[in-house]
C-alpha cells in the first residue's frame, strides 16, 4: 500500500502558513522632520453603515501611545482644523475613557482626514486587555459622532500589544 504525503504536507504548509501570518503583525515606521521615529499598524475598518466609515490604527513614538481615527465623511479643512475636542472610547469592561486630542491631519488636495487621540499611560493597561466597543467624537457643526464599533473590536488592542511587543 503507497501513501500520498502529498495532501498531508500541503495541508501542514497551509496552517502553519496561516497560523504565521496571523500571529504577526505588520509594522511600519517613519521619521519625521524633528528626528521622531513613530511605528505603527495598518488602518482597520471599525465601523461601516449608512455611507459612514470609520477607521483607525494605533501608533507610537516608543514613549506614547496614540490611535488614529479616520472618519468619512469628513469636515472641510477649514471646520476640521478647528476639531480639537478630545474623544470618549467604551471598552467591553463597560467603562469610558477619554482620549486626549493630539492633533488633526489633511492629505493633500483634502482626500484624507485624520484626528489622532493620545491614550493616557495610566490607562494603557485597560486599552491592552479589554476590546473597543464605541467611540464618540466631537465633529464641529455636525455635533457629536457616536461610531459603534462594529467590526475588528479587539484591533486597538492587538495593535498595541503588537507595537509594545515588537522590541521583544
Amino acid at each position: 500500500m503507497k501513501i500520498n504525503y502529498f495532501p498531508w504536507m500541503f495541508a501542514y504548509l497551509v496552517i502553519a502558513q496561516t497560523s504565521r501570518v496571523n500571529a504577526q503583525c505588520d509594522i511600519e515606521s517613519k521619521l519625521y522632520a524633528d528626528g521622531t521615529m513613530y511605528y505603527f499598524t495598518s488602518p482597520l475598518i471599525f465601523y461601516n453603515e449608512g455611507g459612514r466609515k470609520l477607521q483607525g490604527n494605533v501608533i507610537t513614538d516608543n514613549e506614547n501611545y496614540f490611535i488614529t481615527i479616520t472618519p468619512r465623511p469628513f469636515p472641510p479643512r477649514e471646520e476640521g482644523m478647528k476639531l480639537k475636542s478630545d474623544a470618549h472610547m467604551t471598552l467591553s469592561n463597560q467603562k469610558e475613557y477619554t482620549l486626549k486630542f493630539y492633533d488633526v491631519n489633511y492629505a493633500p488636495n483634502d482626500t484624507l482626514f485624520k484626528i489622532t487621540f493620545k491614550i493616557e499611560k495610566n490607562k494603557l493597561e485597560d486599552f491592552l486587555k479589554y476590546d473597543a466597543e464605541q467611540i464618540i467624537i466631537n465633529m464641529g457643526k455636525e455635533g457629536k459622532h457616536t461610531y459603534a464599533i462594529r467590526v475588528n473590536k479587539g484591533a486597538i488592542k492587538d495593535q498595541l500589544a503588537c507595537l509594545q511587543n515588537r522590541n521583544h
